[in-house]
């Protein structure tokens, strides 16, 4: 490739701005990202897969979507802001939607950003992975899914009040601990790096994250059961809004509107 970065990443730039006005599914936060191209990538992962399903891990964190509303919202959003927000990240439908399901954003409140980073952390991360995972192990597949309740703040997140509050855990916060880079660690941070370091180390040789000196990882069953593994914690990761009977079916993904 003879093309100059500056080149690649102002165009980048303006593809990103006008994303949806190129295309209603390339969305306004990834318009460059993998398609099906029937060579490089032969399978959808929604009605194709490969024959031979390899072991995966899915993790996320518990407040991934905190620096993209936070980042782009510095003020508190009023509650009669939220058809505008939403509609622009999910659309006009998907926001009505939305506000019917989610019960916590129908409150008189003044600030509906926390709620929003939960709908944005579902609809974006955490229950496309539950998705994938259900669909990966009913066709015989072996997964595990987790969820970071502890983290350590991300350089890029430092700014972001929300990402540094006690008990959130932002977009990126896992990296720190996956590689045992965080600075002045707490006890907390200490002990998840070491179980992580410890199942990723035990899922490389053997294809399974379980190890002696830890719990129990129960992998997704055959029949669409999602064990959650509280990575930093103890209490049972709810469902909520990852439910399969919302997300992926009364609240449709991007693929399923688009696609894609």
């Amino acid at each position: 490739m003879t093309t100059p970065v500056g080149d690649l990443l102002s165009t980048q730039k303006n593809i990103i701005a006008t994303a949806t006005t190129i295309d209603p599914a390339a969305g306004p936060a990834e318009p460059i990202r993998p398609v099906l191209d029937g060579t490089l990538i032969q399978y959808s992962l929604t009605s194709t897969f490969p024959s031979n399903l390899k072991n995966i891990l899915l993790t996320t964190v518990k407040d991934e979507a905190g620096p993209a509303i936070y980042g782009a919202f510095t003020s508190p959003v009023p509650l009669q802001y939220y058809n505008y927000v939403a509609a622009l990240v999910f659309g006009a439908e998907r926001a009505v939607q939305i506000l019917a399901a989610y019960a916590s954003i129908q409150d008189e409140i003044d600030d509906i950003r926390p709620e929003l980073v939960v709908v944005c952390t579902d609809g974006a991360w955490r229950c496309p992975n539950y998705s994938l995972a259900r669909s990966w192990a009913s066709r015989g597949g072996n997964v595990w899914v987790g969820e970071f309740t502890v983290g350590a703040t991300y350089p890029t997140n430092d700014a972001i009040s929300f990402c540094t509050t006690n008990g959130t855990v932002c977009h990126q916060d896992d990296i720190s601990i996956v590689f045992g880079t965080t600075i002045s660690p707490t006890a907390a941070q200490t002990a998840l790096t070491a179980q992580v370091q410890a199942r990723w180390a035990a899922f490389i040789k053997t294809g399974n994250p379980n190890t002696s000196g830890f719990g129990n990882w129960n992998q997704v069953t055959h029949n669409g059961s999602v064990p959650v593994l509280n990575l930093g914690g103890t209490s049972p990761i709810p469902l909520g809004g990852c439910d399969p009977s919302l997300w992926g079916s009364t609240i449709e993904y991007d693929y399923q509107i688009y696609g894609q």
